[in-house]
């Protein structure tokens, strides 16, 4: 009997957990960099959410060279450090060009509350939804 119980509070737990996950995670939400233009601006867009979902997170750009940073500025405010994302899904940055140039530049979908780290080593120390990144080189560049 005991066993039983167990196995049916197991198997409950198992889809609350289940449904709480799910809950929290979107189907289908992509993001994208679609335009990275120097010194003017790094922008993109996302699939995937409702106007309404779209309020609840932010964007942060990350520009890989020996770690991830924060790009363009540490400080600032949105276009500086993070840009919200409009009903449309479209969201952008202002770009900075830096020395030394990066491998890869990097945009993270975000909690609207999440403090951003300045600098990481890796992109799991970042609490994202979802990401995007694309090879840094001049010719991709406008």
């Amino acid at each position: 009997m005991k066993k039983r119980v167990l196995i049916v509070l197991a198997a409950i737990i198992s889809l609350i957990i289940c449904s709480s996950f799910s809950a929290n995670s979107y189907a289908g939400l992509k993001i994208t960099i679609t335009q990275f233009v120097q010194d003017d601006s790094i922008g993109g867009v996302v699939q995937g959410l409702s106007a309404s979902e779209v309020k609840l997170f932010k964007i942060i750009v990350y520009v890989k060279t020996n770690k991830l940073y924060i790009h363009p500025f540490e400080t600032g405010g949105e276009r500086e450090t993070y840009s919200s994302i409009d009903s449309s899904g479209n969201w952008w940055v202002r770009s900075e060009h830096r020395k030394p140039a990066p491998s890869k530049i990097f945009a993270f979908m975000v909690k609207k509350e999440y403090k951003a780290p300045l600098n990481v080593q890796s992109i799991r120390e970042i609490a994202y939804k979802a990401y995007d990144s694309i090879k840094y080189s001049e010719d991709a560049v406008k």
